[in-house]
């Protein structure tokens, strides 16, 4: 085997080293990644926590059934 065989075979087995030890780790991100959101959207189920986990239940208005109860009894008078 030449001298440039040798070093591509080398370069070729640390390349796998190396990608196998990244693909390792972004999959422990993406796993570690759907936990968490299944885990907040859970949260975000308890009332308690949800206003704190999210600024936008405080910016919530008025739920549609009771606005729509009051302005049928305003046009009905």
């Amino acid at each position: 085997m030449s001298r440039d065989q040798e070093a591509s075979q080398e370069y070729e087995k640390l390349f796998a080293e190396f990608s196998n030890k990244i693909e390792h780790v972004i999959k422990r991100i993406i796993i570690g990644l759907i936990t968490l959101l299944v885990i907040i959207q859970i949260l975000l189920h308890i009332p308690g926590l949800a206003p704190l986990l999210s600024p936008v239940f405080n910016m919530e208005g008025i739920p549609l059934q009771p606005a729509l109860r009051s302005e049928i009894r305003g046009n009905e008078e």
